[in-house]
């Protein structure tokens, strides 16, 4: 039941996005309004979203290794460019901000040491 759900739910994000516009949030770059989460998929959801015309994918290093390696599996599987996927991602806390983290994972990484690192995890450069 719970696949069911799960792939009914990812057919219809990829319906709403293959449909969807995308907003400007920089000069030059555009993100999909629809984005598929990262978290507690099926490394299928992921591909089978990017076939249906989504085009955004939402990961975090939180999430956990596993479920980034399936977002990257995704990416890399071929069936669409890689300049045609957004990829957003979080960040646990920033360091110099005076801000603490009580993840101990991410405690002492800077934020360009957590985007290096969810990069790595996802497999690819950018």
């Amino acid at each position: 039941m719970r696949r069911t759900t799960l792939l009914g739910a990812v057919a219809l994000a990829s319906q709403i996005a293959a449909q969807s516009t995308t907003i400007p949030i920089a000069p030059g770059v555009n993100m999909p309004i629809v984005n598929l989460g990262g978290h507690f998929h099926d490394p299928g959801n992921f591909s089978l979203f990017l076939e249906l015309g989504g085009r955004g994918l939402d990961s975090a290093l939180s999430y956990g290794t596993s479920s980034q390696e399936k977002v990257g599996a995704a990416i890399r599987s071929g069936s669409v460019p890689r300049n045609e996927i957004f990829i957003t991602t979080k960040v646990m806390c920033c360091p110099r901000a005076n801000k603490t983290c009580d993840d101990p994972r991410f405690a002492n990484l800077t934020v360009a040491q957590q985007v290096d690192r969810d990069l790595k995890e996802l497999g690819v450069d950018q």
